[in-house]
């Protein structure tokens, strides 16, 4: 019956017609599988009869990529045995990423990441990443298009072995995305991809990281404010939430906490590499340990709260990374135990020469000082 309705020419009917499919593909679950190939055929069929009408209906083609996506829940790993079938719906994945009209592009993201969980070794990272990539540096997208491209470009750094991409100019984007404040309920997506950035980062490039951070953090700025919210509570809200009255206060408000989940992930992604560097490349980060204080210190004194405590933390793992070897906790090798060798002040002999020479001012070498004496 739901054959005889979507093949009306009334689109109205059509698309009813077709979500109600969804609906039932939905429901069935596994009990659908002997239908499939007949309801792929039917939605490639609609579809591309949709693209020869001039008067084609938009809510139609998004719903056909529902149903296509619902498909692949369906069958599950079982796609990478079917030949046929998995060609059609790569074939139907890059024609939906073709398409003029974000809501199809949309289910053909969400169509390409079931891929790279069920199948990555039958698609097309290579051509598929940059265009992602695109779609989240464009300035005129949605944000839901933003946010589906990246989760799938997460998804791809962390499953797909050998994978091409330019880790510090993504990463750069993805910071001047989130300086954005219209972008910054993205906070967890953007965090999350320059987490997994880091972790495929080789140790040659911790240095060029180093440098991004702190282009980011030595930029003035006098947008951070006592009042403004952690990103984990405004990462909950809706994006009209940013969008505020219609009155000059929430202007204002936007105006004074632009740059801070900037700066609070360009803290946390300086935690990462100092890790990195404790664990790893150490050496490599000797040379740009006083810049990094005084990026830390900063921090440290800014009125908000939230980022003046990510400041400290990032001071403590500036320590281990400064500690001499013989201070390693025998537990765990390369980490330090700073409760311990904090009540010293002859163990810390290699960080104050290094706060002594690192002309960053007075205050920041007493705070330090302190810091070591009091434990």
């Amino acid at each position: 019956m739901l054959q005889a309705l979507i093949a009306e020419t009334n689109l109205e009917v059509q698309a009813w017609s077709l979500y109600s499919l969804f609906l039932v593909i939905e429901s069935a679950g596994p009990s659908f599988e002997s239908y499939i190939s007949e309801t792929l055929l039917l939605c490639i069929k609609q579809y591309l009869a949709d693209k020869s009408d001039p008067y084609g209906d938009l809510d139609v083609n998004e719903t056909i990529g529902q149903i296509i996506n619902a498909l692949v829940d369906t069958l599950g790993p079982e796609i990478s045995v079917l030949d046929q079938t998995r060609g059609l719906i790569i074939m139907m994945q890059e024609l939906f990423l073709l398409d003029t009209e974000e809501p199809t592009i949309i289910q053909g993201i969400r169509l390409f990441n079931q891929f790279v969980l069920l199948a990555p070794r039958y698609i097309n990272v290579v051509v598929t990443l940059p265009r992602l990539i695109t779609l989240i540096t464009t300035n005129n997208k949605s944000h839901e298009l933003k946010r589906v491209a990246l989760n799938c470009v997460w998804q791809i750094i962390l499953r797909c072995e050998d994978v091409d991409i330019e880790i510090i100019s993504l990463a750069g984007a993805l910071f001047e995305l989130l300086d954005e404040d219209v972008y910054q309920s993205m906070y967890k997506e953007i965090s999350d991809l320059v987490s997994a950035l880091i972790a495929k980062s080789p140790d040659t490039i911790l240095v060029q990281w180093i440098e991004l951070i702190q282009a980011l953090m030595n930029e003035p700025s006098t947008k951070a404010n006592e009042n403004v919210a952690d990103p984990s509570s405004i990462m909950q809200q809706e994006d009209e939430g940013f969008a505020g009255g219609a009155g000059t206060a929430a202007t204002e408000v936007k105006a004074k906490t632009r740059c801070l989940h900037t700066q609070l992930l360009a803290l946390s992604t300086l935690q990462s590499v100092l890790h990195a560097a404790i664990t790893k490349s150490l050496n490599l980060l000797q040379s740009k340990i006083s810049s990094l204080i005084k990026i830390a210190y900063n921090a440290s004194a800014a009125p908000n709260e939230t980022l003046a405590m990510a400041g400290l933390d990032v001071i403590i793992s500036i320590l281990k990374v400064c500690l001499p070897p013989s201070l390693s906790s025998p537990a765990t090798k390369g980490s330090v135990d700073i409760c311990s060798a904090s009540r010293s002040r002859s163990s810390w002999p290699f960080f104050l020469r290094t706060v002594s020479s690192s002309n960053i001012g007075s205050d920041c070498t007493g705070f330090l000082a302190g810091i070591l004496a009091t434990g």
